[in-house]
């Protein structure tokens, strides 16, 4: 969409803006538009490209804050921008002396809602966007995208965007934003069912094994059963070497189930690998 669709489609709804740190959309946000709301998070105020706030969120603990800012000086200027005063508020885990600005999230209503699936800032913003009423959420400069640090954020947000659609709210996600895409299932390739017939195969060659096992154990005991009666019988001295080598051939078949076993799940390993990190070289 261009900036005049986007603007005709905010027209008499109450939207806001998300606004993450990923280069490939954060510039997109419509900084201009006073009828959008811009929500900021952590130290993106430290940047040129965050124009302006309506409110901000850092969750992070109060321990972890005052550790960090030791630690770099990034850290320390966030620190004194905490301790300052701002005209919007600043949502964090608990009204902080510290930070004047302040403002204990509502956890508890939140959770009251929406459930626990807390993995990221997005999914607080995107749960209090609904507790405030927004009828328009747009989100900039999130990915959460396979192979970076913030993929186990993925999940989360993708579950709040889900459940904002299923409310009736719009959601706007640039053309290059990952979030609410992926290949179809059974269309667009045939991915996930190759790695179903892995499964499958898996499945299949643990069921050999146990029943191998079971078959190596019962010509064990009868090779030990001969053993024990040679010596009284001795016409039973071809069976001890009969059972001898079935006892090893059947052992030789177990070490081949069992490495075909590690095989196969080497090779899920590879695939989901693949799935969650080459795939994005073809995209």
């Amino acid at each position: 969409m261009n900036n005049e669709q986007l603007i005709e489609a905010r027209k008499n709804k109450r939207t806001v803006a998300l606004v993450g740190f990923a280069a490939t959309t954060r510039d997109l946000t419509p900084w201009d538009d006073p009828n959008v709301e811009i929500w900021g998070l952590n130290k993106a105020h430290e940047h040129e490209w965050m124009k302006r706030a309506d409110r901000w969120f850092q969750l992070h603990a109060l321990s972890y804050l005052k550790k960090c800012r030791g630690q770099t000086e990034s850290d320390r200027k966030h620190w004194d921008w905490l301790c300052e005063k701002h005209n919007f508020p600043i949502y964090c885990a608990e009204k902080y002396p510290e930070f004047p600005s302040s403002v204990r999230y509502p956890i508890e209503e939140a959770r009251a809602k929406f459930g626990n699936f807390y993995t990221s800032t997005f999914a607080y913003q995107a749960a209090m966007a609904m507790l405030l009423g927004f009828e328009r959420v747009e989100a900039y400069g999130f990915e959460m995208d396979a192979g970076t640090e913030y993929r186990y954020q993925r999940d989360s947000a993708e579950y709040f965007l889900g459940y904002m659609q299923d409310k009736g709210i719009e959601i706007y996600l640039p053309e290059k934003c990952p979030l609410l895409k992926g290949k179809l299932y059974a269309f667009d390739n045939v991915d996930i069912g190759l790695r179903q017939l892995y499964e499958f195969r898996e499945a299949e060659l643990k069921r050999q094994f146990d029943t191998e096992i079971t078959n190596y154990n019962f010509l064990r005991g009868c090779r030990d059963k001969v053993m024990e009666l040679v010596d009284k019988y001795e016409e039973l001295k071809p069976k001890v070497d009969e059972y001898k080598d079935k006892v090893i051939k059947q052992g030789d078949l177990l070490q081949v189930i069992n490495g075909s076993i590690h095989e196969n799940k080497q090779s899920v390993i590879i695939f989901d690998e693949y799935y969650e990190r080459g795939a994005e070289a073809t995209r």
